[in-house]
């Protein structure tokens, strides 16, 4: 009866461990393709003063959005390509 608890207990942790290492490796190679619209949509964000409409572009409704409200709740120091590189959101 205790083997079978643990393994539970093992298998239960499996997942979380694959998840760990793969954003592990994630995080540690982020995007070195900076393209011309991730510059522009980054430099917008920073230039934002609040959370308005400019930050809503045709294409893409919540890139920026979601852009801003992870920079400015980070608020580390990083510009917001960093965040675009770190989210592969660029």
């Amino acid at each position: 009866m205790r083997a079978i608890t643990l393994k539970k207990i093992n298998d239960a942790w499996v997942p979380w461990i694959l998840f760990v290492v793969t954003a592990a490796i994630y995080l540690c190679f982020p995007t070195k393709n900076y393209y011309w619209d991730g510059i522009a949509f980054a430099q917008m964000i920073e230039d934002a003063p609040k959370l308005n409409a400019s930050l809503v572009h045709p294409n893409h409704l919540i890139y920026n959005v979601v852009g801003y409200i992870s920079y400015r709740a980070v608020q580390t120091g990083i510009k917001p390509q960093g965040h675009y590189s770190s989210a592969n959101l660029e």
